[in-house]
């Protein structure tokens, strides 16, 4: 079975893209090596700061009585939530 190849891959361990300067850049196009540089540095912050704003978030606390753990543990509940659940799952939706 043959196989199709892009021109601007080359066989090696490494993909080589082909550069563009200008418009839309495409999947099997890239950045020139300044724009690529500072885009990661962007995404770097952008992660970082996302990363220190959901370890500031505040942790949801367990229940300071043992008997709301007891009554989030229900059985009869849990398997009235499992049998929604299964309900829900089996529901076919009609294309109309």
């Amino acid at each position: 079975m043959p196989t199709a190849t892009r021109p601007e891959v080359q066989e090696g361990y490494f993909p080589h893209w082909k550069l563009n300067r200008t418009g839309v850049i495409m999947p099997e196009e890239r950045l020139p090596w300044g724009q690529t540089i500072v885009s990661g540095l962007q995404h770097g912050v952008a992660m970082a700061g996302g990363t220190a704003a959901a370890l500031a978030a505040p942790m949801p606390r367990p229940p300071k009585h043992p008997g709301m753990v007891a009554k989030l543990m229900d059985a009869p509940a849990l398997a009235r939530n499992v049998r929604l659940i299964h309900t829900l799952h089996s529901i076919k939706i009609s294309d109309g």
